[in-house]
């Protein structure tokens, strides 16, 4: 990944296009379509959307995600994107908040756990950038929150896409290059010791080579992949994850 990750038009391109494979279901390409051109509208234009909501299978996906990008256009409004990646974590928990405004306002049409799952993920989302998470990072973090109400809830496919459109996505060919991976791993609650002997065993498969670096909040880990994709969202999995660094050696 050698490109800053910001709130602009290629992440929107990235995540529609993670939304649309067949890990997030078959969802059809003309709402794919449809939410790609407003999101882009909002981060680019800071444009709310106006189309009518859609009903039936995908009303949730269609709310939460016409609510963020209300959310991003008022945020854009106010505040650019930046290059520094400085205000892009801010911009995007503003689209999570309006996400969950326009699940909480169907409230009746849909399941108790979405607006939990869409409440979670947002909070986490205002804590990461308070804490001048990097944006990446900070996505990280409202991805396994929304995954810790519910294992598959459409907001928690709706941020697995966002996720995955910007670290990969595991496929069955070969894999284009080798890439080195740094972060640093700490526990959810500091009372509690990770289970390294865990991570580890599911790193095993996943990384040729993996170094553990004891830090005073948890460990650094340098990993060698590649397979940046599912690596990266299995770490996810047993931890907070901060300072995620991904790097393209070939």
């Amino acid at each position: 990944m050698n490109r800053p990750v910001t709130v602009d038009e290629y992440l929107v391109d990235g995540w529609m296009t993670a939304l649309a494979s067949p890990v997030a279901g078959p969802v059809p390409d003309t709402l794919i379509q449809r939410w790609r051109e407003e999101l882009s509208a909002a981060v680019a234009q800071a444009r709310v959307p106006s189309a009518p909501p859609v009903t039936g299978r995908y009303l949730v996906l269609d709310r939460y995600l016409s609510g963020v990008a209300a959310g991003l256009a008022a945020a854009v409004a106010t505040s650019p994107a930046s290059a520094a990646e400085e205000s892009d974590p801010i911009i995007l928990a503003a689209g999570l908040l309006a996400g969950l405004a326009a699940l909480r306002a169907v409230s009746t049409e849909v399941a108790d756990y979405e607006v939990d799952a869409a409440r979670a993920a947002a909070a986490a989302m205002v804590d990461a950038a308070a804490a001048g998470a990097g944006l990446l990072d900070a996505i990280g973090e409202a991805h396994r929150a929304a995954g810790q109400v519910r294992a598959r809830s459409m907001v928690g496919i709706a941020l697995d896409a966002l996720l995955r459109g910007l670290v990969g996505t595991p496929t069955d060919d070969e894999p284009d290059g080798v890439y080195e991976i740094r972060l640093l791993l700490e526990p959810v609650d500091h009372r509690i010791d990770l289970d390294t002997v865990a991570v580890d065993r599911m790193l095993d498969g996943l990384s040729d080579e993996r170094r553990w670096i004891p830090d005073a909040t948890g460990f650094r880990l340098v990993l060698i992949t590649t397979r940046p994709g599912p690596l990266v969202e299995t770490v996810f999995g047993f931890g907070r994850v901060r300072q995620l660094r991904i790097r393209h050696l070939g």
